[in-house]
């Protein structure tokens, strides 16, 4: 029982705590799954729990539980009983001898008084027939009024007189004064001094020690020089070996247990490996130092260099600043130059143009009036009358739309929309042209809906028209001429539809693609034929709009204009 309402049951599988009121069952978290071979409750307040394979546990006073460490060869991990003596002592026997530690010291390792535990250790050397206690029995031991122990064991019972033992402790100093380095002996105080060349060193220490050799374990610990090392055990024969050690003092620090009480005594070694004359501070300093120098040199020349560049940079940036002045005056000469004789074209194709638009309208008037009034009877005369009005008619109008296609174009950055009526334009138009094209037998129609407005350049829309009409009534003869369209919110689709001859598949495709390639400035400026299309194409680029065109040889043209 652990107390007066709990109840420890230990199993193969755990040990675990039943709450004799409640019934409910609880596992050790601490010692969890393993092996339990035996408990024993030395008082109310102390229960030792020996287990198979996973050593000694301790619940001190109903609260924590805690896990002892094992020997320096595992062979606690399979205890099999725990007997106290009547001199404070705990006896453990094992598969592979029998130990004997300090009771105090273990309640001391489990109040975190202390950090390790001394083991005393016993086999056949030590008087015994055997090493191989056995265990997982009740009683796993018995402890006689006598003082005396009765231990199972291969051999059978074993009996020892507790209070006679005294055991043989490793309690005198550790000692250190002789080294190999590089199979070569050398002997030492307290200071260690070793060659930087070294290949292997081995360092020897040594305790006087009468007793079993497995009571007395030497480690040590080396630091210094950006070393910390844990705490390793010697060899067998009580020497450590190091094969790399960087220039610099180390320390190694030796240590061993003396006694039940569990307290080390200490043994202090300095080594020294002189480093080579690169490895020394004040080389390591001039070094710096060195670098340092050449670093801020470079960087002064560096910094002349840079100067001196600046200094070359700025009289070029100040030649070509000059030479850029220079071109500036003279691109602002070319200018006003080139300001200057467009001025003069202008007043030049302007008065060309006005010499040659007012004989030109006289002659086209003149020779609808002959046309119109002199004698019918005699055709030939009437046809060349005809024939020179019709000529002086087409020249007067394509002289005067080229005038108006040239103002237009000329001031294309301030064009000016207005609101007008489709149906209206087209029936001025139609009126303009209606003799020329009854001299061809053609017929003009306008299907326009009078409901249909745009906003955009009138005069320039007029030109389109224009030149749309006068390609059409060129191209038929004995036909007809007819004006459509179709608006809704996005758009307005203008449609002349001719009968006329039509036009070649390698035409059709000339013209349908004549527009994409003139949306380049270089293409809108190469006229290679029918100027009057190129001129419905710039106009077009100018209102944003888009022209198609359907053709057949014999049949006639469609012309659609598109606009946004």
């Amino acid at each position: 029982k652990d107390g007066n309402s709990r109840m420890l049951i230990g199993s193969p599988s755990g040990l675990y705590h039943m709450d004799l009121n409640t019934k409910y069952i609880t596992r050790n978290s601490v010692i969890d799954e393993s092996y339990v071979r035996g408990i024993h409750c030395s008082d109310g307040n102390n229960i030792w729990v020996y287990t198979y394979n996973n050593g000694l546990f301790l619940i001190r006073n109903h609260q924590g539980t805690t896990h002892f460490p094992f020997d320096k060869n595992k062979y606690l991990r399979s205890a099999h009983c725990v007997v106290e003596d009547q001199k404070g002592f705990i006896w453990i026997p094992t598969n592979k001898g029998l130990f004997q530690v300090s009771r105090q010291s273990l309640f001391d390792y489990a109040d975190k008084k202390q950090n390790t535990i001394y083991y005393h250790y016993y086999d056949k050397s030590s008087g015994f027939s055997t090493n191989e206690f056995n265990g997982g029995c009740y009683p796993c031991a018995t402890n006689l009024p006598n003082g005396y122990i009765a231990l199972p064991s291969f051999e059978g019972l074993t009996f020892f007189d507790s209070k006679k033992v005294t055991p043989i402790l490793p309690t005198n100093p550790i000692y250190s004064n002789e080294a190999k380095v590089d199979d070569r002996s050398v002997t030492f105080n307290d200071t260690l001094v070793i060659n930087r060349d070294f290949s292997r060193v081995v360092i020897s220490f040594n305790s006087p020690f009468y007793g079993n050799p497995e009571n007395l374990t030497i480690e040590v610990r080396l630091d210094g020089n950006d070393v910390h090392q844990d705490w390793t055990k010697t060899s067998d024969n009580y020497t450590i070996s190091y094969t790399t050690l960087y220039p610099g003092e180390y320390t190694l620090t030796a240590r061993k247990l003396r006694g039940f009480d569990s307290q080390y005594d200490y043994k202090t070694v300095t080594i020294i490996v002189p480093p080579a004359f690169w490895q020394t501070t004040w080389f390591k300093s001039l070094l710096i130092l060195t670098i340092a120098l050449l670093i801020y040199y470079g960087f002064r020349q560096r910094t002349k260099y840079i100067r001196h560049q600046n200094l070359l940079l700025e009289k070029r940036i100040s030649h070509r600043t000059a030479e850029l002045k220079s071109t500036i005056t003279a691109l602002t000469q070319t200018q006003t130059d080139l300001s200057e004789q467009i001025h003069s074209h202008k007043k030049l194709i302007g008065s060309i143009t006005h010499d040659i638009k007012s004989p030109l309208k006289y002659m086209a008037l003149t020779g609808k009036y002959l046309y119109e009034n002199l004698d019918r009877d005699n055709p030939d005369f009437q046809e060349n009358i005809k024939t020179m009005y019709t000529s002086s008619f087409e020249l007067y109008h394509f002289v005067n739309n080229l005038l108006e296609y040239s103002k237009i174009y000329l001031n294309k950055d301030n064009l000016q929309n207005e609101a007008f009526a489709l149906r209206d334009l087209i029936n001025e138009k139609i009126k303009l042209f209606d003799p020329i094209a009854k001299s061809k037998r053609n017929e003009l129609e306008n299907t326009v809906s009078d409901t249909i407005y745009l906003n955009l350049n009138k005069q320039l829309f007029t030109i389109i028209l224009h030149n749309l009409l006068d390609n059409a009534i060129k191209n038929t003869i004995n036909g007809t001429i007819r004006f459509s369209a179709v608006q809704d919110k996005h758009s307005t689709r203008i449609s002349l539809m001719h009968t006329g001859c039509g036009m070649h598949s390698e035409m059709l495709h000339y013209y349908q693609t004549l527009a994409q390639k003139m949306k380049s400035e270089s293409d809108r400026k190469q006229f290679t034929k029918g100027i009057g299309f190129h001129i419905i194409i710039e106009l077009l680029h100018l209102v944003h709009g888009d022209i198609t065109l359907e053709s057949e040889v014999g049949k006639g043209t469609t012309i659609t204009l598109i606009l946004k």
